[in-house]
């Protein structure tokens, strides 16, 4: 042992710490492991990891490494007392055992890293457990509020296998809920904003059909965007079809049809892949965002909540 190397570690011993230099490597170390345990949740891990810090945000795939809660933004605020971003991380970060939470700027929500399996009993109305067919958009570790991307962590994955306890998180949306109504659960409102965004886009993507095909890199996000945003907007609009959520009207009889049908149509087709490169999954893409933009503007027409 060299000179140097005896004085670190008396420092060590007698101080009882860590030097600073060893800790940043350590928390290097600790986020690199995140990244690899998030990036195999991609389609292409390899060339993810590559674009993904330049990108901020990632499409991951739910159902492999972890799945998804969202939760509206608005729930998490009012059961933490605060919107101030460093209040809710401390909040959160009290609560969650560590597990990974991430915000939206985009839609409101909020998302929390839950264990895979969650779905098959997350039972808590006003929130969504995302099961496989689901795609989220993920920040790199390290993006905070200050970095302005259009997602940031609140409690940032520190490792693999950072995941929320689910009871804990559907404590926090309960907690939330009551502070907001008084009641135990509440259904929000779709923000149409993003699924009009994701219907356009995949309509742009797929305009030279039937003759030319689809950008295959481009056919994934694009998919798995309209998929989560559809997948949200079908949910709310079964519940106010059910009485579930309150509304600007009731829907006439043609209206409710109307509707009913495309639920039908759009759930069909949420439960088949279209994230392949080919006709049919190009023909199904346009197919869902037309769906998603007659969808949107009944819902607009009645719901308000």
């Amino acid at each position: 042992m060299t000179d140097p190397d005896r004085e670190r570690e008396a420092s060590m011993t007698t101080r009882g710490t860590i030097p600073p230099q060893d800790d940043a490597r350590a928390a290097r170390r600790r986020r690199m492991t995140a990244v690899r345990w998030l990036l195999s949740a991609a389609s292409e891990p390899e060339h993810a990891g590559q674009t993904w810090p330049a990108e901020g945000t990632l499409l991951l795939r739910c159902g492999r490494s972890f799945t998804t809660v969202r939760m509206p933004g608005r729930v998490v605020e009012a059961a933490a007392g605060t919107s101030c971003p460093e209040g809710l991380a401390a909040f959160l970060g009290a609560r969650t055992e560590g597990g990974g939470v991430w915000a939206d700027r985009h839609n409101g929500g909020v998302y929390f890293l839950v264990p895979v399996g969650a779905c098959l009993d997350w039972s808590v109305p006003g929130t969504e457990c995302l099961d496989s067919r689901s795609f989220v958009g993920v920040p790199h570790p390290g993006l905070g509020v200050r970095e302005g991307e259009r997602t940031y962590w609140l409690v940032e994955v520190d490792g693999p296998g950072a995941l929320c306890p689910v009871d804990a998180v559907a404590a926090i949306a309960r907690q939330g809920a009551k502070a907001l109504t008084g009641a135990d659960s509440v259904v929000f409102a779709v923000d149409l904003g993003p699924v009009r965004q994701a219907a356009a886009q995949a309509l742009e993507l797929t305009s030279g059909l039937p003759g030319t095909l689809p950008d295959p890199v481009r056919m994934v996000p694009v998919t798995a965007g309209l998929r989560a945003e559809v997948g949200v907007l079908a949910e709310r609009m079964q519940r106010f079809l059910a009485g579930e959520a309150d509304g600007s009207g009731e829907p006439d009889r043609s209206d409710r049809e109307t509707a009913h049908w495309l639920l039908q149509r759009v759930r069909h087709r949420l439960d088949h892949r279209m994230d392949a490169d080919d006709r049919a999954s190009a023909t199904a893409l346009e197919a869902l965002a037309l769906d998603a933009r007659a969808l949107a503007e009944l819902y607009e027409r009645h719901c308000r909540g």
